[in-house]
């Protein structure tokens, strides 16, 4: 299960580099543009994305329930982030914000692909890898500085390690154990743990 046979890693990594940092790059860029709360509903509506995939290319069935647990999760995350600030927004940043739920679709998606040759935590080892060293790329082209000092860089490993390794991995095993669409839906949840 770790992706050590042939080229099996250069996937993951390639998904990492370009669905996963593009996610991130994104998101970002958004929030420049739109409200917190606006970018946070816009980048939860990535589980519709994943439901209508799943659901039309057969990978799961579109069941009531599946349907009643997505609208109550995304809409869920509407209500939180609406009520806990304003709602600026400009079209570009909506443009930005529903990219980064696609690119982030396309992360679930994709590693789903990955999930019955590559154990959870490898395969989210190679994912932020990949997010990473697009990152280093494209953070000095849209003008994203560095962090200043020690603090500033142990922040920057610690959101790595705890978001990017430790949730990824726990995606990744959800993604292995319910299927896609459910653990996007349960992404859904996030907005709530965090506040």
């Amino acid at each position: 299960e770790t992706p050590r046979e042939g080229r099996l890693w250069l996937g993951p990594l390639a998904l990492g580099a370009v669905a996963y940092g593009g996610q991130m790059t994104l998101f970002a860029l958004a929030l420049e543009r739109v409200s917190a709360s606006l970018v946070v509903i816009l980048f939860h509506t990535a589980p519709i994305v994943v439901v209508a995939v799943t659901a039309l290319t057969g990978r799961e069935r579109l069941t009531r329930l599946r349907l009643v647990a997505l609208a109550l999760g995304v809409g869920g995350v509407a209500v939180v982030a609406a009520a806990s600030g304003e709602l600026r927004a400009e079209p570009l940043g909506i443009m930005l914000g529903l990219g980064s739920a696609l690119a982030y679709a396309g992360v679930v998606l994709g590693s789903d692909a990955y999930t019955g040759a590559i154990a959870p935590l490898p395969l989210s080892v190679l994912l932020a890898t990949g997010a990473a060293l697009a990152l280093l790329v494209v953070a000095p082209a849209i003008g994203a500085g560095t962090p200043g000092g020690a603090s500033g860089w142990l922040l920057v490993v610690a959101i790595a390690v705890l978001v990017g390794v430790v949730g990824t991995t726990a995606l990744l095993a959800g993604v292995a154990a319910i299927g896609p669409s459910l653990a996007s839906i349960l992404l859904t949840l996030e907005p709530l743990v965090a506040l």
